[in-house]
């Protein structure tokens, strides 16, 4: 997996199916975007995460899957 950072690091984390790591990843609860690259890949983001005070804008989640998008 590969996780895209609001301060526009990229890193790869290792692949798992476990809920709990995923939402630690996200940092809540998990919305899947589907359709991201050309329909090759989802996106898993924060559900709550533009509600939430203090998140960062994330440039490049943003532009590779055409909704705004906050934190990592």
């Amino acid at each position: 997996m590969v996780k895209i950072c609001a301060n526009g690091a990229v890193e790869t984390v290792p692949f798992t199916k476990s809920l709990k790591k995923l939402q630690e990843h996200v940092g809540g609860y998990i919305q899947c975007i589907h359709g991201v690259i050309r329909g090759k890949y989802v996106m898993l983001v924060d559900e709550e995460g533009r509600l939430k005070e203090g998140r960062v804008y994330n440039a490049i989640a943003t532009k590779l899957s055409g909704h705004v998008i906050v934190g990592d």
